[in-house]
């Protein structure tokens, strides 16, 4: 061993009985150290030199008074709040704490707290009890309780001391009758007569607020920051204030600092939004609004904000997702419909365009693509009525030949054929190009008007630029008249004019296979998607071939497309032959990044929906098909598909609201009969046995329906007679739920063993999933413990994510004594999770039986202010204060919880008999 090492050694072996040598110091002794440290403006030595104090006698008083002191100072107002009425429980002088100790609830909103403090008997003095007996009285105001808190202000105002918070004081009984005008100006002479004051400024912003005095309440606002400068809720107040006043480049940074705080807080990542948008940065504009509309802002305002910022960055189906939410608050003709129905026609919502255009007003010629798209629509959903009205309409505003070309195909698609204005001035227009005269040709070919189109075609043949299109049109009507000799002469002359157009080659290819020429219309249709790989309807041709010849076919277009074509109709007809070809893969990879649209014709849709689900792509089908719904409302297949996947995803309420709306519309069974299970699941009785009784008798029989007699049989409190139609459509569909059904039934009827029988039958076989192993584990821990660990632990293996079984098995193990897996279990779901109840519960509960009860107690107060935290776990949190003796504290918290449950009230007065508590009254 060197020299050094054995010098080090010896060195602090030395150290180590130098200190075992030494005497402990006292808790008076830590006390006088932590005078000392804050005399050199030490604090945080002061509060470790205090702690060291209390870890020696926790019951001590005077440390926890003195740490309550340092904590208000250093602004940390829940700390002082905790030693302060410690301090007060274990003896302090009331006359020292409470002026401190209200100043902390002032700052923590503890304001039924604040109302329990001893004034009368605590030894304050009078100046005291004014500061005091104000802060009381305002809280007893915020509670409901004027009468208290005027006759409060009465006897104190009587004192007549000499401090501002005998002006103040006098407020109370103006605040009570709500005159806010005289208060006012009683308000602004506190604050003259002690300009750093925070109570007189924190009032005086309030109100001028109430007041409407804006500016004022600003300032007012800012200074009292100035002297409170953590306070949270001031902050909130004023950004908001700001925002209000559009000075956004002093609010954001106030924004801003309050969201490192809560970055999911819905108010003030609306007002963060709109901060944005003023300096025209609307991607973060729109960013921070949907984060404050996701997490529950339901703020008009703040969906106009949303739905302008995703205009201004051309993303137009958000926009239309956040405008048409206020749509129906608007009066008719607002600017903000003239921006929903904008960004409709350029969404793919455009179908929902119409309504919107019925209450616009004042059209003018830059409306003209709004309102064709708006007609448009009115066609595809066959309201030829509306789709003339709305022609009537751009007829008066048209002027450019591009407009009066896109009106007269509207009329063309309402057959007004006889009534089209001037088709042979429209062809002898030089302004319209060839290529709109060619779609007008092609639209009167598709209406059986041959004649119009031979006479555009005769129009485009004069002129050698524009004789190629006139071929395609000779070449159209023949095929469509059955004229195949009559075809071939103008299909010869397109190609000679052209010979590598693919529109010409296609009408050989058409002509070829009618001639009954097939083989040469397949030689004739690959050479033309070997030279023009986008070639739609060649492609189209060669994959309804022969199966085999086809899947070779179906590879050579996959690999074009693999090779860098762009085309996504290819793309979606390759993915339909995968998916009859059983290449669900394949299917999944073609279609993954193509969006259908409005336009997008119904056998897309239900492709891409069906390739979605058999590849278990549930969250992208669950979009494809709510989508589909809004495009076509009138669609059974998109309303199945939208039922189908929310019933994947056990979203039953979705699912149900689906059904609801479609059979608004129209009577459909299949959806009738699943309107009725999704009541049933959903425990609506008399909503169930309604959509029951519309069902066809003969469908009685059939097991799905005899599934949903089950439901409502159990519903009814008859589990004895769901039994058997329970069994019938899990025999006929194993699905899980199916499966739950029967266990309800079992154990509404007390026979959890059976259940659990059926649970572990069907968990052997092959349809055993990770919902039918959780439901048998759930049953274990009642029935069988030691199972239940084996069956969480298997979850676990298939889903390390987890968290219910992390958790379930922490509970498990915890009361196997089991202490240390149970925490290494618990912490990995707390952090999955860590704002569950049920896993902060769990974790708490091994904490406080690690002896780390401190611990357990910050962690239950990160969850239970939140809304929705069960009884049992409020009252934990309770006993768990109690048993580390923060009484005080624990009875607070009582007062402001609320129990509904028996078996809460039964452990309610078990606390209070077995830890003295008194004057408990939670509502």
């Amino acid at each position: 061993m060197k020299k050094s090492t054995v010098t080090r050694i010896a060195a602090i072996s030395a150290l180590l009985l130098l200190v075992s040598g030494c005497g402990q110091k006292t808790t008076d002794e830590h006390i006088s150290e932590a005078k000392q440290h804050l005399e050199q403006g030490d604090n945080k030595a002061a509060i470790i030199a205090l702690k060291n104090a209390i870890q020696l006698d926790p019951q001590a008083a005077q440390p926890r008074f003195e740490l309550g002191k340092i904590y208000l100072q250093e602004k940390d107002y829940e700390s002082a709040e905790k030693e302060l009425s410690r301090a007060l429980d274990y003896g302090y002088k009331p006359a020292d704490v409470l002026p401190l100790l209200s100043k902390a609830f002032q700052q923590t909103r503890a304001d039924v707290a604040m109302t329990e403090l001893p004034l009368e008997s605590s030894g304050l003095s009078n100046v005291d009890k004014v500061t005091v007996g104000y802060r009381k009285a305002l809280s007893l105001l915020t509670i409901g309780e004027n009468k208290q808190a005027v006759l409060l202000s009465e006897n104190f105002t009587a004192l007549n001391v000499n401090s501002v918070y005998h002006d103040l004081i006098q407020l109370i009984p103006l605040l009570a009758a709500e005159k806010y005008e005289e208060a006012v100006s009683k308000a602004e002479k506190a604050r003259d007569r002690s300009p750093l004051n925070s109570d007189a400024l924190l009032i005086l912003g309030r109100l001028y607020t109430s007041t409407g005095q804006g500016a004022k309440a600003v300032d007012s606002f800012k200074d009292y920051l100035r002297v409170e400068p953590t306070d949270i809720r001031v902050k909130f107040i004023l950004a908001s204030l700001l925002i209000q006043q559009r000075d956004a480049k002093q609010a954001e940074p106030l924004v801003d600092e309050l969201l490192a705080v809560n970055s999911k807080s819905p108010y003030l990542n609306q007002l963060k939004s709109i901060a944005r948008a003023v300096d025209n940065d609307y991607e973060s504009a729109l960013k921070y609004a949907e984060i404050a509309i996701n997490t529950g802002r339901l703020d008009p305002t703040l969906r106009v904000v949303a739905g302008f910022a995703a205009y201004k960055t051309e993303n137009y189906d958000k926009s239309v997702e956040h405008l048409s939410t206020v749509a129906s608050l608007l009066p008719d003709d607002h600017s903000v419909l003239r921006l929903l129905a904008a960004s409709q026609v350029n969404s793919s919502t455009s179908a929902q365009v119409k309504s919107v255009i019925e209450r616009l007003d004042n059209f003018k010629s830059t409306d003209v693509p709004l309102l064709s798209k708006a007609a448009l629509e009115m066609l595809k959903a066959d309201d030829e009525a509306a789709a003339i009205e709305m022609i009537e309409q751009m007829e008066s505003l048209s002027q450019s030949a591009e407009q009066i070309v896109q009106l007269n195909l509207l009329r063309l698609s309402v057959d007004d054929i006889d009534g089209l204005i001037g088709v042979d001035e429209l062809v002898e227009d030089q302004e319209v190009p060839v290529q709109a005269k060619q779609m007008i040709a092609m639209a009167l070919i598709k209406h059986g008007k041959y004649d119009e189109a031979k006479a555009i075609a005769k129009e485009l043949k004069n002129n050698q630029d524009t004789a190629f299109s006139s071929f395609i049109i000779d070449a159209e009507v023949a095929l469509a008249e059955g004229d195949l000799t009559g075809a071939k002469v103008p299909i010869d002359e397109a190609l000679s004019e052209q010979p590598n157009a693919v529109p010409a080659k296609v009408l050989k290819m058409r002509l070829l296979e009618k001639q009954g020429q097939q083989e040469n219309a397949l030689a004739t249709a690959r050479k033309i998607v070997t030279d023009s790989p986008n070639a739609f309807k060649a492609w189209q041709f060669l994959l309804t071939q022969d199966k085999d010849q086809a899947q070779q076919d179906l590879s050579a277009l996959i690999n074009s497309l693999e090779s860098g074509l762009t085309n996504p109709p290819l793309r979606m007809l390759a993915a339909q032959k995968a998916l009859e070809f059983d290449q669900k893969e394949q299917a999944l990879k073609l279609i993954k990044d193509i969006s259908p649209s409005a336009d997008s014709p119904q056998t897309l849709w239900q492709l891409k929906g069906n390739v979605l689900v058999q590849t278990n792509q549930v969250s992208a089908a669950e979009e494809h098909f709510r989508q589909w719904s809004e495009f076509f409302p009138n669609q059974e297949k998109a309303a199945i598909g939208v039922i189908a996947v929310n019933n994947i995803r056990g979203n039953y309420p979705a699912a149900l609201a689906e059904a609801n709306r479609f059979l608004q519309l129209e009577d459909n069974q299949e959806i009738r009969i699943l309107q009725a299970l999704f009541n049933a699941r959903l425990g609506n009785l008399e909503d169930a046995k309604a959509a029951w009784s519309k069902i066809d008798e003969r469908l009685y029989d059939e097991p799905e329906v005899r599934g949903i007699s089950a439901h409502i049989s159990l519903l009814e409190r008859r589990p004895a007679e769901a039994l058997d139609d329970a069994l019938v459509a899990y025999k006929a569909n194993r699905s899980f739920d199916n499966l739950a059904l029967i266990t309800r039934i079992y154990a509404a009827q007390d026979q959890r063993s059976e259940a659990l029988a059926l649970l572990q039958e069907h968990n052997a076989t092959h349809e055993k999933d990770i919902r039918s192993l959780m439901l048998m584990a759930e049953y274990q821990m009642l029935l069988a413990p030691d199972k239940a660990v084996a069956s969480y632990k298997e979850a676990i293996a298939a889903d390390p994510y987890n968290y219910v079984a992390l958790n379930n098995l922490a509970y498990l193990k915890m009361n196997q004594a089991e202490l240390d897996e149970a925490r290494a279990l618990i912490e990995q779901a707390y952090q999955f999770v860590p704002t569950n109840d049920g896993v902060v519960d769990t974790y708490a509960e091994i904490l406080t039986k690690q002896g780390e009860a401190d611990e357990a107690i910050v962690l239950y107060e990160t969850i239970i202010e939140q809304p929705g935290v069960a009884e049992h776990i409020r009252l934990n949190y309770v006993e768990t204060l109690l048993k580390q003796g923060s009484k005080a504290i624990a009875q607070r918290k009582l007062e402001r919880m609320r129990f509904s449950q028996p078996a809460s009230f039964v452990r309610l007065n078990s606390l209070i008999q077995q830890y003295e508590l008194k004057n408990v009254k939670p509502r």
